[in-house]
């Protein structure tokens, strides 16, 4: 008997270690549709987060650009932790330079976790805009960038929200208190990451202690919130309950 309990429970872990690992390699689209009366026709951009060069590979960026071949957008949003590792190559990000639209990034905690490079060292050998602590214009969209070491009361009292255009907000951690401060300023939608939501059940639950607005979609008041379970894996190429996913955002003209 104490063979059987002994073999059942290896094959029962072998099952689950297996899926999860598929589950880490496997990435999801997620779609998100709004509508505002701010824009006189229809935009659509992607969100990424969380993929972790460095930790990730060239190959992983790549699997993750060509998943994004047949969807239909006009710019890219980052939302930190594009590089989280020394070893990191600077020709790594190389894959983005395919994508032929936008692309605007903020830092995340990861970035800052660099000792011997600079995150900035990876950004100018690329065409991608940093937008920490700044905004930007594309056409009726005006982009709000929060870097990791900066605060939405900081960047939104220096730089005015004009509510009569679709607001839309970047900032890597879901912080509560930088959510409510964002609506209270008039941003339209936030988008965030950093959670993976939890990554693997049951470390969730622990996140959601420390994240109320762990992953998905929330409101407050007239502002909707989108946090991205990640693009992609940090630390084990693993996820159980959870999943990578590119967010494909359409704003209609509407009320």
């Amino acid at each position: 008997p104490l063979t059987y309990v002994v073999g059942s429970a290896l094959a029962i872990s072998t099952v689950i270690i297996t899926r999860a690992y598929h589950l880490g390699y496997v990435i999801t689209i997620k779609n998100i549709n709004l509508s505002s009366s701010k824009i006189t026709t229809s935009y659509s951009f992607i969100q990424l987060s969380d993929i972790h060069i460095g930790s990730n590979t060239k190959h992983d960026l790549e699997r993750i650009v060509q998943k994004m071949d047949n969807l239909e957008y006009d710019f890219v949003v980052i939302t930190g932790d594009l590089v989280d590792e020394d070893y990191a190559h600077y020709d790594d990000l190389t894959p983005l330079g395919s994508i032929k639209k936008p692309i605007y990034y903020i830092t995340g905690n990861h970035e800052y976790y660099l000792r011997h490079k600079s995150f900035t060292d990876f950004i100018e050998k690329t065409d991608i805009h940093d937008i920490n602590d700044k905004k930007v214009s594309f056409r009726e969209i005006d982009i709000y960038g929060i870097d990791e070491k900066s605060s939405v009361e900081k960047v939104l009292s220096e730089i005015d929200v004009d509510n009569n255009r679709f607001a839309l907000a970047l900032m890597h951690e879901p912080e509560k208190r930088e959510m409510i401060q964002a609506q209270q300023k008039g941003i339209d939608l936030m988008l965030s990451g950093h959670t993976h939501n939890g990554q693997i059940f049951p470390f969730t639950w622990m996140v959601k202690i420390r994240y109320p607005f762990i992953a998905g979609i929330y409101y407050l008041e007239n502002m909707m919130i989108n946090v991205s379970q990640g693009t992609s894996t940090w630390g084990p190429k693993m996820r159980w309950g959870t999943r990578n996913e590119i967010t494909h955002i359409r704003v209609s003209v509407g009320k």
